[in-house]
């Protein structure tokens, strides 16, 4: 190997290494927020039993915290940790919220779909549509780059109009994902409710 090749080669290993860094530094990072979190819930949850007299606003600020979202009561989160699985429950719930309702006064099920979203056909017709526009803004965010081995356009222009394209069209696509993805844990979090009763 000559001087020419190692000053070529040597960015790309050094960005593999630093890659290869971040992605390690991240899954160590990861654990240290679930030990963290896990720290906190123990300690909030103790603090709730030797205290039953907790002032409301440390206890809504609490569950708060033990949810990672402010708009929840403490009484949705409460009931949550009752379900199997609480953890998954809670995230589902926080996820699916704009769809999603807590009736505490309900023996049984808790938390039902808003009235709007209660039939199965609004719910299936959002995912279908939510669908449709990820595919539809995804494939529009990469039109130029299956446009390039049909050499229509040379590659020069190619490559500008694709990173505009991806840049406008791919993050609504995620935002259509992730709206679509709402709607299901929704029905999810209901369905695993009905399951447990």
């Amino acid at each position: 190997m000559n001087l020419e090749t190692f000053f070529k080669l040597f960015p790309l290993v050094a960005g593999l290494f630093a890659i290869w860094k971040i992605v390690i530094e991240m899954t160590a990072g990861r654990r240290g927020q679930f030990r963290e979190e896990y720290r906190f819930a123990r300690e909030f949850l103790e603090d709730i039993k030797k205290n039953p007299q907790m002032h409301p606003f440390i206890r809504q600020k609490g569950y708060q915290a033990l949810a990672g979202d402010n708009r929840l009561s403490a009484q949705e989160v409460e009931y949550l940790l009752t379900l199997p699985e609480s953890a998954r429950a809670l995230r589902l719930y926080v996820m699916g919220r704009p769809y999603l309702q807590h009736r505490a006064t309900a023996i049984g099920s808790q938390i039902v779909f808003q009235d709007k979203y209660a039939g199965q056909v609004a719910r299936t017709t959002r995912k279908i549509t939510y669908f449709v526009l990820y595919a539809g803004f995804y494939a529009l965010g990469a039109v130029p780059l299956f446009r390039l081995p049909l050499n229509l356009i040379g590659l020069a222009p190619s490559l500008p109009l694709f990173a505009a394209s991806a840049f406008f069209c791919w993050p609504l696509a995620g935002l259509a994902l992730w709206s679509g993805l709402r709607v299901a844990a929704a029905e999810s979090l209901v369905g695993k409710q009905h399951s447990n009763l």
